[in-house]
């Protein structure tokens, strides 16, 4: 802040241009308690809700003579209010992906909230829902009734409890996501990643392990499987460690 406002713990900076270019010493009161002198100077003010006596004095280096300047109550420190919150879950599954955040900040009057996913709000109190996996940073801000703000973070993650599987596909289709029977959702590590599609005659046509690839329809001769129903097994880990065994 500037002016004659300050909020806790802010410096101020004194300068009087009227003395600078006959001043041979310049000396400043702070109005509490603590002394500066010097054409610049800055001084700390740690204690919130006073207000200060600013009083500045001056010896001309020229004649000698001194004269002084006295501001009552020039410099107002304001407090600073303190974020902080609550959210019921800091691990969040994608087939519930809901977490409610709960104020507990001080002296607060408004409110901003990142959630890490390109998406805000202003509420106080909040309820958020989560599309995705990975590591989300909740950013938390707040404003008291002078402006002065203070921000807080908190780290939630989101991985998966369900994977929702295609339930065709075609290698001769125009339409690129469909030539691949693909399982995969964000959340899920390359390693322990094994997918097995077995035929109705309890063939495997396809296998692939610590990758995550697709089928093409492709069999081990190189030519295509024929049309018809196919039995898969996924079994894989996601970002937390957690197993999962899948089929379909």
């Amino acid at each position: 802040m500037l002016g004659n406002r300050y909020a806790e713990k802010e410096d101020v900076s004194a300068h009087h241009p009227g003395f600078r270019k006959q001043a041979r010493a310049i000396g400043l009161q702070y109005g509490d308690g603590e002394k500066g002198s010097g054409e610049n100077v800055s001084h700390s003010y740690l204690i919130p809700n006073l207000d200060h006596d600013i009083g500045l004095s001056a010896v001309s280096s020229i004649t000698g003579c001194t004269d002084s300047l006295l501001k009552p109550k020039y410099i107002v420190i304001h407090p600073v209010p303190k974020a902080g919150f609550e959210m019921d879950h800091d691990i969040v599954f994608n087939d519930n992906p809901k977490i409610s955040f709960t104020d507990h900040s001080v002296n607060a009057v408004n409110y901003s909230w990142d959630f890490g996913d390109g998406l805000h709000s202003g509420e106080k109190d909040v309820v958020h829902s989560f599309d995705g996996a990975g590591v989300r940073k909740i950013l938390q801000t707040v404003y008291n009734q002078f402006d002065c703000q203070d921000t807080t973070s908190k780290n939630i993650t989101i991985v998966f409890n369900q994977l929702y599987p295609p339930n065709a596909f075609s290698p001769n289709s125009s339409v690129v996501v469909d030539k691949i029977f693909k399982l995969y959702t964000s959340g899920i590590v390359n390693e322990g990643y094994h997918l097995t599609i077995i035929s109705r005659w309890n063939d495997v046509v396809f296998e692939c392990k610590n990758e995550i690839k697709g089928w093409d329809g492709k069999m081990e001769n190189g030519s295509y499987a024929p049309p018809g129903a196919y039995i898969w097994i996924l079994e894989c880990f996601d970002i937390i460690g957690r197993p999962h065994r899948q089929t379909g």
